[in-house]
């Protein structure tokens, strides 16, 4: 249905027309992106939805004849007849990676995020600092995802950070990235493992190979969790290698923008959405994103929390250094997780590494195994000399005081029963009340726990049986 009972145009209808007609608008000279958005009226948003076109300049019907260019319609008309209003914005996009060879940015760089934490070094990398394809300058690591076949732990960041249109698959990955000094073979953290560059996003995956990982990401503490697709108008907050922490709302969905990536790989066709400056929470120099923010993860804010929930991987940021002009561009989340087979959280589906899994099971074996050898020692030791005496068939018998002599104690918190570890025994062997919750539930839950190790999904079935 294209109108909702107000009779306007519904964003899920419109998202039908972008993938049905509105792709070929892209064909045309001039244009850079096309996307759904509130038209903009005399300066000011409005509320009405409409087909949102970008182009590189806005030429007069003049320019437009020389430069033989037809002028664009102000409507498009959709496959069942809908007539449907298209506004002009004039904007233009480049990836927010290859500009921080500009001495100005780095400047720039500097005075917005003092942290060197970002450009440094470090021997735990976390989210928000700054990582690279060996042979690139900088881009910003977006998050800590795992792989859902095997549960391996990748980081995430754009194709253009990691792969590049000269790399390849195994090719070194270094952190900090190049452009931030430092020895590029001793930083070198991990290789190139998967990527991808086109509509379902500009992204990549690279192994973690050299150090220790943290999955918080710098300067939000938090580490995603859960995936949305976003809205207009949602406020969004990402932490990036150059600009730090800013915040922005999502101005125009269901974008799909033409960049060009230079040399053998040209003009690609990215998805996504645009993000612009939060007016509640304005960013240093009005800049949302710079040169070396390629990568950062877009999240979720609320009033100013931060949460967990994921919603896009920035790739791109506006040419135009006119801060009224200031935009970025994410990739939605859930199609680059859904893209390179990953996700944030580790399924218990997943198979592990043999070395982890023999060193997890003998950690486990040797942790209880000391428990359930002291506690088996004190019950060999026992030797009751009360005498027959009728087992308590409760927990609430156990602990009447006029089943003497029996009391209660506590083992970890478990209920054990008699004068001793093992409770009432009979000629010197040790008894355990059944079904009170004693000593018997203590130590099936110690050897169950070695078990269920064992018994805990395929993913350690899968291992075992690879290993043996």
């Amino acid at each position: 249905m294209p109108k909702n009972k107000r009779n306007e145009l519904t964003q899920e209808y419109l998202k039908g027309v972008i993938r049905s007609t509105g792709k070929s608008l892209l064909k045309k000279p001039n244009i850079t992106s096309i996307g759904i958005g509130y038209k903009i009226k005399n300066g000011k948003l409005t509320n009405q939805l409409c087909i949102q076109v970008t182009v590189e300049r806005k030429l007069s019907p003049e320019n437009l004849r020389i430069e033989n260019i037809d002028p664009l319609d102000k409507t498009i008309t959709a496959d069942d007849g809908t007539v449907i209003p298209i506004d002009v914005v004039q904007r233009s996009y480049k990836t927010s990676f290859e500009v921080v060879s500009d001495p100005e940015a780095r400047a720039k760089a500097e005075e917005l995020s003092p942290r060197e934490k970002r450009r440094k070094r470090l021997d735990t990398v976390m989210p928000g600092v700054s990582v690279s394809h060996r042979d690139g300058t900088a881009g910003t690591l977006g998050a800590v995802v795992y792989d859902n076949d095997t549960g391996q732990a990748y980081i995430l960041s754009n194709w253009h950070v990691l792969h590049r249109s000269t790399g390849k698959i195994g090719d070194p990955i270094v952190q900090p990235g190049p452009y931030d000094g430092g020895n590029i073979d001793e930083n070198i953290m991990g290789r190139l493992v998967r990527s991808h560059l086109g509509l379902a996003g500009d992204c990549a995956i690279g192994s973690i190979d050299t150090r220790s990982y943290d999955e918080e990401i710098f300067e939000l503490g938090v580490n995603p969790q859960r995936v949305a697709k976003v809205n207009l108008g949602d406020q969004v907050v990402k932490s990036g290698r150059t600009t730090g922490v800013t915040y922005g709302r999502v101005q125009r969905v269901e974008v799909v923008v033409n960049v060009n990536y230079g040399d053998s790989v040209g003009v690609q066709e990215i998805g996504g959405f645009e993000i612009g400056p939060d007016p509640q929470y304005p960013p240093p120099n009005g800049e949302v994103s710079m040169g070396g923010d390629s990568g950062s993860l877009w999240l979720i804010q609320q009033n100013g929390e931060v949460t967990d929930i994921a919603v896009g991987l920035h790739f791109a940021g506006e040419t135009d250094p006119d801060p009224q002009a200031e935009h970025a561009l994410a990739c939605n989340i859930h199609s680059v997780l859904e893209k390179l087979h990953v996700s944030f959280v580790e399924s218990d589906e997943s198979t592990i590494g043999e070395e982890e899994l023999m060193n997890h099971l003998f950690s486990l074996v040797r942790s209880q195994g000391s428990r359930l050898r002291d506690l088996e020692s004190r019950i060999a030791k026992c030797r009751c000399t009360q005498g027959p005496q009728d087992s308590p068939s409760s927990a609430t018998q156990a602990t009447d005081p006029g089943t003497s002599p029996t009391r209660e104690a506590t083992m970890e918190g478990l209920p054990v029963y008699g004068n001793c570890w093992c409770g009432p025994g009979q000629g010197g062997r040790p008894f355990v009340p059944q079904g009170t919750g004693g000593t018997a539930t203590l130590i099936n839950t110690t050897r169950g726990s070695v078990k269920s190790v064992v018994r805990s999904g395929k993913k350690v079935w899968k291992a075992l049986k690879n290993w043996l």
